[in-house]
């Protein structure tokens, strides 16, 4: 059984008794006797081949079985049947679209079953796409809970997931040992509790008290079809299954009853003949002798096979008496086996006892053997040699000779040949032999064949062409001219005696050779040719001196000069080489930083935001043109971001912009008309309608939070009726990426209008709300904070409440807005003070800090310096470089020319 538990679904089988066959018909399976079809049956196998391990599909639709695991052929109910031993035995049906299984379409299953014993899960019929997928028939005795128990019975389950149907025939429908033809249908014009009924011998024994119907039960589309198993659990059937059928309609009654009786005819016979050889005894035998022997059968005896040491001796005798006529000296002298296979109509067959006889034939008959290759005529390189040789016994081996001498050694097996390199022989003409030899010591010598050896001697001539002796450096060609009298057939280099590459099997002949991996000094260059007849020809040597830059740059990192840095800042190196440096990479705690900077002076732009705050390594890597490379000394930084990305006090008191503080520029522009107010709680603040007036921060980068954020504001309320937001980053037309409100009216169906909080994570929004009211016309401090596993709400510093969520917070494309969401028509009536907003989740300490200090403006003025050109004269065009750091950060660097 299936039992439904958090994590999916998990096994509490129960099984039917042993030893009873059924007939299961639920999506028009059945195990029945040859007939024709009903319309749409789908699978139909009789399982009357009686061996082999293939049941064919009787249906035309040619959905063929594979016996499993070793099922066993035994008397069926019609005919043959398939065993199978409880074990691992199973037919497997391969998958198709006809087996996928809609709520809305009418099946039947059926099958003559006979249990040799109930396990708890005895599998009929199988249908799986995964462990929460799957149709599954079971003849069992169970203890499944699920729908109720069953004894000796038939139990069928249909799950689609969360969705399942579940049901039960009556109590001891099927006993061990007895075949019982098994039938489930399946009603899909039915409620979903009523469509299974099932049925044991055309009668109806479904227990419809014990029936399961959870959820809408879904289509299945197996990957896995058995019988007698399923998988992945395995549940192996210990019987025998018989005519089995799966349609993809509903059969009526009737139907089911015509099916179950037809070609009702008698069990098989299943005794096996008698067989022994009566004639020759054990003992010795020559020449021609008959081999006979007796046969009998309760039925009658189809016919006696002779066998000869496993083999057939002759043709089957389909007569008594049963005999065969053998000529003993066709087989080697020696000791032999003789047996007699019997068989009758019904497949039923039986092998004698064996008789060992002892040919013994005086063999005077020599082989006969000639010679199949090569033809007369000219030869060359290496050749086979074969020969064909046969003997009235059999043949002891063939020795091939050249010219009356063996080549090679004997060849004892059939095909008889032998290698022959003819270049190992002067050219001219030579006669070839093949002599062959039996058992008997008579021996027959071939017919010569004349063959003239025409091997080319002539190697080939080489020259080296490039490059020519003296200095030599970096990555070059190394070439050849080769020819020969008939076809070079390859050029291989060698550098101080080894290999260069691979050979070069076509012209123009050359290598690639990278000096650099050859050390510098003097090394000799040849090329070595050869043809195909293994000619080779070594060139002259060319002899060169190999000259390669191997002194490595100096780099040392020169900028920046103070630590810590934040912002954005230019690193900053000082290279040289004895040659001229290609390139730098600068590297942060070993990872490039940035991408290598091809030209004096070097340098790279680092924003430190995207480093974790403490000491950071930053070293610089040099190479020249000839790949030598250097690493500076490690320059270590200490980088302190606090994660502000929008900070607001509000301390303008005049015009249509709000700067931001934090030093990301995220500057804010006044629209709809908000108004500035002397009554801040910290100097000056912004004075909101509640109508449609806000502030509008442009859409960056740095205001997209992820699993990070801390959200504040100073607010002062004119009015807490009705949604009001105070700070916000819009997703889209209906929803909030992050938003903090002093109230709220309607979170989770309640009228609050109390302080809250949400984040939206994929397509959820989470809500955090204070426990009580804000005061109207009374300055209180909101903020919230999401650290990716729990946001929080605090009021005027203390956490009011939390909830538990995780994910990264929905990046958009919309602006942040303050004093209302325009998305959402949500506007805040009153005056909003001290707005600051960070990327990282701040501790209650860090909030009551902020709550208590007012945003300070910046009036700290960046330092900066020029690094290069240093002074002197320039000429052409330079590279100008300034090294520049703040104490929030740089937001750019702008050169100038004699002041302009």
């Amino acid at each position: 059984m299936l039992c439904k538990s958090q994590a999916g679904y998990s096994h509490a089988h129960a099984r039917l008794l042993s030893g009873t066959f059924m007939f299961l018909s639920v999506l028009a399976l059945s195990f029945v006797p040859i007939h024709n079809p009903a319309p749409l049956v789908f699978t139909e196998f009789h399982c009357n081949e009686g061996s082999g391990t293939t049941l064919t599909d009787a249906s035309g639709n040619a959905h063929n079985g594979t016996l499993t695991n070793g099922p066993t052929w035994v008397a069926g109910r019609e005919g043959q049947a398939v065993n199978l031993d409880g074990t691992n035995d199973y037919i497997n049906i391969p998958d198709h679209a006809d087996y996928t299984l809609t709520p809305t379409v009418s099946y039947t299953w059926s099958a003559w079953v006979k249990n040799n014993n109930f396990n708890q899960w005895s599998t009929v019929w199988s249908q799986t796409l995964n462990t929460s997928n799957f149709f599954y028939f079971y003849a069992h005795t169970s203890t499944d809970g699920e729908a109720g128990p069953v004894t000796n019975g038939i139990s069928v389950y249909w799950y689609s997931g969360s969705s399942n149907l579940v049901l039960h025939s009556n109590n001891n429908v099927l006993t061990a040992g007895t075949w019982s033809y098994v039938t489930v249908t399946y009603d899909a014009g039915k409620t979903q509790a009523s469509r299974f009924t099932i049925y044991v011998n055309g009668v109806d024994v479904t227990n419809r008290s014990d029936v399961v119907s959870t959820g809408t039960i879904a289509a299945i589309d197996p990957t896995n079809i058995r019988v007698g198993s399923n998988q992945p659990y395995g549940e192996y059937l210990n019987g025998a299954v018989d005519e089995i059928r799966y349609y993809r309609r509903l059969l009526s009654l009737s139907e089911i009853q015509a099916d179950m009786n037809v070609a009702n005819s008698p069990l098989p016979d299943v005794t096996a003949p008698a067989v022994n050889i009566t004639a020759p005894a054990a003992g010795n035998v020559s020449g021609t002798i008959n081999v006979t022997a007796n046969a009998t059968d309760d039925v009658g005896v189809t016919g006696v096979q002779f066998l000869l040491d496993g083999n057939n001796l002759s043709a089957e005798d389909a007569t008594a008496p049963y005999s065969i006529s053998w000529n003993t000296t066709t087989i080697a002298n020696g000791n032999h086996t003789l047996t007699a296979k019997a068989r009758d109509a019904a497949g039923n067959t039986t092998t004698s006892t064996a008789v060992i006889v002892n040919v013994n034939n005086t063999d005077a008959t020599p082989p006969v053997v000639t010679l199949t290759a090569p033809a007369a005529g000219n030869v060359s390189g290496t050749i086979n040699v074969t020969a064909s040789a046969t003997d009235n016994v059999g043949v002891s081996g063939v020795q091939f000779l050249l010219d009356g001498n063996n080549l090679g050694v004997e060849d004892v097996s059939s095909p008889y040949s032998v290698s022959w390199n003819t270049t190992t022989i002067a050219n001219g003409n030579h006669a070839l032999t093949a002599r062959a030899r039996d058992a008997a010591g008579n021996i027959t010598t071939s017919t010569a064949i004349d063959v003239t050896i025409n091997n080319d001697l002539t190697p080939p001539t080489v020259n080296i062409t490039a490059p020519v002796a003296g200095n030599v450096s970096g990555t070059i060609n190394v070439t050849a001219n080769a020819t020969d009298n008939i076809a070079v057939v390859g050029v291989q280099f060698l550098l101080d005696g080894n290999n260069l590459g691979t050979e070069d099997v076509s012209s123009p002949y050359s290598v690639s050779w990278n000096t650099v991996n050859t050390t510098n000094g003097t090394h000799n260059i040849i090329a070595r040719a050869r043809d195909a007849a293994g000619n080779i020809t070594v060139s002259s040597i060319v002899t060169v001196n190999v000259n390669n830059d191997v002194v490595a740059p100096a780099v040392a990192v020169n900028s920046p000069l103070a630590s810590p840095v934040s912002g954005t800042i230019n690193v900053g190196a000082i290279a040289s080489d004895n040659v001229g440096v290609v390139g730098v990479q600068f590297l942060l705690d070993g990872a490039n930083l940035g991408t290598e900077d091809v030209s004096s002076p070097y340098s790279v732009s680092w924003n430190t935001i995207t480093a974790t705050n403490g000491n950071h390594n930053i070293t610089a890597r040099a190479r020249d043109a000839a790949g030598n490379t250097t690493t500076s000394v490690v320059v270590v930084f200490n980088v302190f971001n606090n994660g502000l990305v929008a900070a607001y006090g509000f301390n303008e008191n005049s015009g249509t912009v709000v700067n931001d503080n934090s030093g990301n520029g995220n500057n804010g522009s006044l629209t709809n008309g908000p108004t500035w107010s002397a009554s801040g709680k910290y100097g000056a603040a912004i004075n909101f309608d509640g109508i449609n007036d806000y502030i509008n921060v442009a859409d960056a980068n740095s205001l997209d939070l992820t699993n990070q954020m801390t959200v504040e504001a100073w607010v002062y309320a004119s009015d807490l009726t009705g949604y009001k937001t105070a700070v916000c980053k819009e997703n889209g037309t209906t929803t909030l990426a992050y938003a903090l409100s002093p109230n709220n009216n309607n979170v989770n169906g309640s009228s609050s209008q109390r302080p809250n909080a949400r984040i939206r994570i994929g397509s959820t929004t989470t809500n955090v709300t204070g426990s009580t009211k804000l005061s109207v016309n009374t300055w209180a401090h909101i903020a919230s904070t999401y650290d990716g596993s729990v946001l929080r709400l605090y009021i005027n510093g203390t956490l009011t409440s939390s909830t538990s969520i995780t994910g990264n917070i929905t990046a958009t494309s919309n602006p942040l807005c303050i004093g209302g969401s325009t998305a959402l028509a949500q506007y805040f009536a009153g005056m909003i003070d001290e707005v600051r907003i960070y990327s990282r989740a701040l501790s209650q300490s860090e909030i009551q800090t902020d709550m208590n200090t007012p945003v300070a403006p910046d009036v700290t003025n960046p330092t900066v310096s020029i690094i290069a050109p240093p002074p002197g004269d320039v000429s052409g065009t330079i590279s100008v470089v300034a090294s520049a750091s703040d104490n929030i950060a740089v937001v750019g660097v702008q050169f100038l020319v004699d002041g302009i």
